[in-house]
């Protein structure tokens, strides 16, 4: 029997700390939990979203209705637990894909959040029940998107909240710093060693191309690392020091280099799009 499994995506401007947010705080959870209820008692969800944690969904009265298992967690990027109507009796044999899981991917500039549930074809009726819950689903992730997309708790924008949101300068650098790698070993394949002076750029070329992999490589760490300090609390700053001209002197400095790089760049971008005529 094929697998029957709940498949829906929505893209939210949001980034995915905040989205991420949206899917596992409690009072964010208590906005649309209760959608699944079907007409039972109103649920909320009670985890601490940690691997192995339990996932509780609780009646009004505190009784758990629905109970599963966090099998997977990649902060801001994946969760997956399992889910089970404690009503039902048995638990039917599960594989590490079955549950809900949330998808987070970075998609320019705002968050593509992919959710699948299942596999519903393990259970009597599976098909109609997919389809409830995929009805549900349509109801839930608008209220997830408007939860994400509100600007209710930014009273004040955090360092942590400008880190987020400039990492997208170190994440595109990272591509691009990726793609020079590319070429460099792209061209590789076009020497002939055989000659000695090909021998000396092949060697020129394959170093250059693995260091370029590796500060491509670290610019995506520095900046997923900086997207994950979304929540980092506003700590206390002294005025006397923020007022110090060195603080507006480096600020206006790095504007300047910005700006350096983005005429830097629109030359670079203008003399490869030259060379791409004349080799066409």
């Amino acid at each position: 029997m094929p697998k029957l499994f709940v498949d829906k995506k929505i893209t939210i401007d949001a980034p995915a700390p905040k989205v991420w947010n949206a899917l596992t705080k409690r009072q964010n959870t208590d906005e649309w939990a209760h959608e699944f209820s079907s007409g039972g008692p109103q649920f909320h969800i009670e985890s601490a979203w940690e691997l192995g944690a339990p996932v509780l969904w609780k009646a009004e009265d505190g009784n758990t209705v629905v109970k599963g298992t966090v099998t997977a967690l990649e902060p801001n990027k994946l969760l997956r637990f399992t889910v089970f109507d404690v009503r039902q009796g048995d638990a039917p044999q599960l594989t590490e894909d079955d549950g809900i899981t949330y998808e987070l991917k970075k998609t320019k500039g705002k968050t593509t959040l992919h959710v699948l549930q299942g596999d519903f074809s393990a259970m009597q009726e599976g098909e109609k029940y997919r389809n409830l819950s995929a009805e549900i689903w349509d109801r839930v992730l608008p209220k997830i998107k408007e939860i994400a997309e509100s600007p209710a708790e930014e009273k004040e924008r955090t360092c942590g909240q400008g880190l987020a949101e400039n990492a997208a300068l170190p994440a595109k650098l990272g591509e691009v710093i990726a793609s020079v790698a590319e070429n460099l070993e792209i061209h590789l394949g076009t020497l002939d060693l055989k000659d000695q002076r090909s021998k000396q750029e092949h060697e020129a070329y394959e170093k250059l191309a693995r260091e370029h992999r590796e500060i491509a490589l670290r610019l995506t760490a520095v900046a997923d690392a900086m997207v994950g300090y979304w929540d980092l609390p506003m700590g206390h700053h002294d005025p006397e020091a923020m007022a110090d001209p060195k603080v507006m002197q480096a600020f206006e400095k790095l504007i300047g280099l910005e700006r350096d790089l983005m005429a830097l760049l629109q030359r670079r971008a203008e003399d490869h799009k030259a060379m791409l005529a004349e080799t066409s």
